[in-house]
């Protein structure tokens, strides 16, 4: 029964995939990531460190508002309601008003320097779909910053390719911003069809606190997001950053006072059948995100090239989160190659293959500056509260530094458990007296 309840989960969590774009499979050559821009990341266990200061942006100038022009795409045939852009410049749309729910905007096919939305609302049931509009959508930085594809406050948006099995957008954001980023009060995203050629970040799902947006601050929640069939290579920092890095409270400093303010937190999360390649950090983090969140699917290729510790994982769960972690191919890269952090509830990690963690793409050894990485692992649990379960299953590990699996309860909680079946031999569960070890299902 427990195998059949683990392939039930993976059945439905590949179905949104299924139902929207369709699956595929990205083939890229394997590129040297660039490291021009030398900047510190979030932290997902040391200290907050502020965000990077990164080239002004330009001055914003409101592109004019899409007018109503039903048209067909020529590219797939989908019938479009808005089409937006002149095929080169800047987009920048506070205000879609004229978009209803269930419209369709199409966006002409040019190379632009960047898309920032803001405002754009769907309805539940209802979404506004966001589309290529005659061919490929190119957003290429120039000297002195601009956006990706940024959607700021927005709701029920579904961003696809006009042609199934394609990429209809292109971002190429070499100055160091993100690829494709969603931020403020934005929930209800259905993201598809993006390749990020070269970024900071590729995809990002996050606030944080501003002074200018009180009310998304915490309590308030991002929710409901998947994003399935992207490419994101050559990041400076994460492939997928998820969920802001620091959970605690801090101040925050305003014109009007000092404010004690959390980051928003995040309500289930999907990332499904992407790529990512030649990431300076982890190819696929997530953080403080409640709910039902997965990862599934996903193919992630050296990862960690910065070789920063801390950040240099595969896949990674963070503070708050749950979940599954499941037939993921991750291959080559500074650290584990799933390394689970949280602090709640259970998490479950299945029929994931690992190969090579703590070797480099080049074939050679990780290393840090106190020489080589002796202690990575293929799969790594850390418990820091109590109460944490782990179920762990069915994984293929092959060549990992130092071992298959490791569980920790250095903090010696109380009520840690779970099981570790057929993901290999070489397993460390420390300290054993404060971990409790179930038979295998």
């Amino acid at each position: 029964m427990p195998n059949l309840h683990k392939l039930c989960r993976s059945l439905i969590g590949v179905l949104p995939c299924l139902l929207a774009t369709g699956c595929m499979e990205a083939t890229t050559k394997v590129s040297t990531v660039k490291q021009s821009v030398a900047l510190a990341s979030s932290d997902q266990r040391s200290a907050p460190n502020p965000t990077p200061k990164l080239s002004p942006k330009p001055t914003a100038v409101p592109s004019a508002p899409p007018a109503s022009s039903p048209t067909t795409n020529p590219v797939g045939g989908m019938p479009v309601d808005h089409v937006i852009g002149k095929g080169s410049g800047e987009i920048y749309l506070p205000n879609l008003s004229a978009v209803k729910c269930g419209d369709v905007v199409g966006i002409k096919a040019g190379t632009y320097d960047g898309l920032l939305i803001r405002g754009l609302n769907g309805c539940a049931g209802n979404p506004i779909t966001v589309t290529n509009y005659g061919g490929e959508v190119k957003f290429i930085s120039k000297d002195g910053g601009d956006w990706g594809m940024d959607f700021n406050n927005s709701s029920y948006i579904v961003v696809k390719s006009a042609l199934p099995n394609t990429y209809g957008f292109y971002v190429k954001n070499s100055v160091g911003r993100g690829g494709f980023t969603i931020t403020g009060q934005s929930h209800n995203f259905d993201v598809s069809g993006i390749h990020v050629a070269e970024a900071a970040w590729g995809i990002t799902a996050k606030e944080d606190p501003k002074c200018d947006n009180p009310g998304a601050w915490h309590p308030y929640v991002l929710h409901d997001f998947v994003f399935h069939d992207n490419l994101i290579e050559n990041t400076i920092y994460e492939g997928f950053y998820l969920g802001y890095y620091n959970p605690e409270e801090y101040d925050l400093k305003c014109t009007d006072k000092t404010h004690k303010v959390k980051a928003a937190r995040l309500n289930n999360v999907k990332v499904l059948n992407n790529k990512t390649v030649n990431t300076g950090h982890n190819g696929i983090k997530l953080r403080l995100s409640h709910g039902e969140n997965e990862i599934a699917h996903n193919t992630v290729l050296n990862y960690g090239l910065r070789k920063w510790t801390d950040w240099g994982s595969g896949i990674t769960i963070g503070a708050e989160t749950e979940g599954s972690v499941h037939d993921n191919h991750v291959e080559r890269g500074h650290n584990t190659g799933i390394d689970i952090r949280t602090n709640v509830g259970t998490v479950e990690v299945f029929n994931n293959t690992v190969i090579d963690a703590g070797t480099m793409p080049d074939g050679s050894r990780a290393t840090d500056d106190k020489g080589p990485l002796t202690w990575v692992r293929g799969i790594t649990f850390t418990a820091t509260s109590p109460g944490q379960r782990f179920e762990i299953q069915d994984n293929t590990i092959t060549n990992p530094i130092a071992g298959d699996v490791d569980v920790y309860n250095y903090g010696e909680h109380a009520n840690v458990g779970g099981f570790i079946c057929n993901s290999g031999t070489k397993l460390t569960v420390y300290p054993s007296r404060s971990i409790h070890l179930d038979a295998c299902p």
